[in-house]
């Protein structure tokens, strides 16, 4: 089978599919983050790197006769977190067909974040016409969804990633693999399922660190989850301490893990999730992003899909 995986990343994509044991033959990944591509590639140095979306054209892609199509448009123009302006132009004109994308682009339009993006993927679905296709996305707005659903032909599956790990993480996935289907959320995964024991000591907040923080509002120590730590994080971020696993703001990915903590009630310390603990929330192999910066590992994780979620619905390729 050829994949083509669009928004690859680290390759999130191609971690699920050996995950779920589908027969890869080549693997085609259009990223632009140079730290996501070189996690990618020591990983699976086999990866062929295709650049930019934007930039695969017509004759290209037919080339590779592809049988699968995987990714995830950017979300940002959608989530509570960023301007919730969707898919739209810097004029505010908003897109809702692909022949109206294409016009604007031609025309030299200026667009509004990322989000738009969702035009080039579909773009690209319409000139391989895969077997099959996997789309990911937050949830999004009705109106928005409903603009998906037309324009992809299928519903989406809702899945939060708290079914495979102790994270609350609710994704839409529109998808035509026969038997895909839905999993239930469970609180049997807690925080003790992904504690690093051997955090290093730079993770550890100083004192004058701890007092920043608390003057600023930013501790809200939830429940307990295991039986040295206690959850604490941002409130202001929107993240509830309250519920079991919900260790992560769901949309802005600049504060997964580096602006969630620990409290430790022996030492009495608080310290940042490490990246290995955000590699177990998102269900990757410890280690599998070190290499890079940890501002560059929880950036990936946190713009990443939760492989076992995944891995679950292509199990139907196989």
């Amino acid at each position: 089978m050829n994949v083509l995986s669009l928004f690859d990343g680290m390759s999130g994509g191609q971690q699920a599919l050996e995950k779920a044991g589908v027969d890869v033959t080549r693997y085609y990944a259009s990223e632009v983050d140079p730290y996501a591509m070189q996690i990618t590639q020591k990983n699976y140095p086999k990866t062929i790197q295709l650049g930019s979306i934007t930039t695969l054209n017509k004759k290209q892609l037919k080339k590779l006769e592809i049988d699968f199509v995987i990714g995830g448009s950017p979300c940002q123009g959608f989530s509570m977190a960023g301007k919730m302006k969707g898919m739209s132009t810097k004029q505010g004109v908003e897109i809702t067909t692909l022949k109206q994308y294409k016009k604007l682009k031609k025309k030299g339009f200026i667009f509004d974040g990322q989000s738009y993006l969702f035009w080039e993927y579909v773009r690209v679905l319409h000139i391989v016409k895969p077997k099959y296709f996997l789309l990911e996305n937050i949830r999004v707005h009705n109106k928005w969804r409903d603009i998906f659903n037309r324009i992809i032909g299928v519903p989406p599956i809702f899945i939060d990633s708290r079914a495979v790990c102790c994270q609350s993480r609710g994704r839409y996935y529109w998808t035509n693999i026969k038997g895909a289907t839905g999993l239930e959320s469970t609180n049997r995964y807690t925080l003790q399922n992904i504690i690093d024991v051997d955090a290093p000591s730079k993770y550890t907040l100083t004192d004058k660190a701890v007092a920043i923080h608390n003057q600023k509002g930013r501790f809200d120590v939830g429940i307990a989850t295991h039986d040295e730590v206690i959850l604490s994080t941002r409130a202001s971020i929107g993240v509830s301490a309250t519920t079991i696993g919900t260790l992560l703001c769901q949309h802005n990915v600049e504060n997964f893990g580096g602006k969630t903590f620990l409290y430790n009630k022996k030492s009495k310390c608080y310290r940042r999730m490490t990246p290995v603990e955000c590699e177990r929330l998102q269900t990757v192999k410890d280690g599998y992003t070190d290499g890079v910066s940890d501002t560059q590992r929880y950036k990936m994780l946190g713009n990443g899909f939760t492989i076992d979620v995944i891995a679950h619905l292509l199990k139907g390729m196989v």
